[in-house]
């Protein structure tokens, strides 16, 4: 079979035309409108993003700041209980020695701290008086 054509008058055919033009225009008319709109939340989305980002790194550097803080308190904290604890281990230290009979007496800086000086009172350590009184005290008494 042969194909058929009809002839049309050219006035129609061109108002055809002109129609299907100003659709496709029209036509392409939206669709820049719409890549304009998604282009408008694409970049919208990504500045929310960039600013989503920026609020993590600001909560990780406060998380970071935070766990920090906490270690340098809870070494200061640990560094206070060993102090008390040393402390309180060197006043029972004194104790001990007190009770001992041992009593601590100004002395030559480089000697040692601790005399023993027999049975004293409370009165005679406190004044200083006691050792001087004694008949054996001399520069070589508190040396033996």
């Amino acid at each position: 079979m042969e194909p058929m054509y009809v002839a049309e008058d050219s006035s129609g055919s061109a108002d055809q035309a002109t129609r299907e033009i100003q659709q496709l225009r029209a036509a392409l008319e939206k669709e820049k409108a719409q890549n304009a709109q998604l282009s408008e939340a694409y970049s919208a989305q990504q500045e929310a993003y960039r600013a989503q980002q920026d609020l993590l790194e600001m909560n990780w550097a406060l998380h970071q700041h935070m766990v920090d803080a906490l270690a340098h308190k809870t070494c200061a904290q640990k560094r206070v209980e060993h102090d008390f604890l040393v402390r309180k281990a060197q006043r029972e230290k004194q104790k001990a020695l007190r009770a001992a009979g041992f009593v601590s007496k100004p002395c030559d800086p480089n000697a040692e701290r601790q005399k023993p000086v027999g049975e004293i009172t409370d009165d005679e350590a406190h004044s200083g008086a006691g050792a001087s009184d004694r008949a054996d005290a001399g520069p070589t008494a508190w040396a033996q």
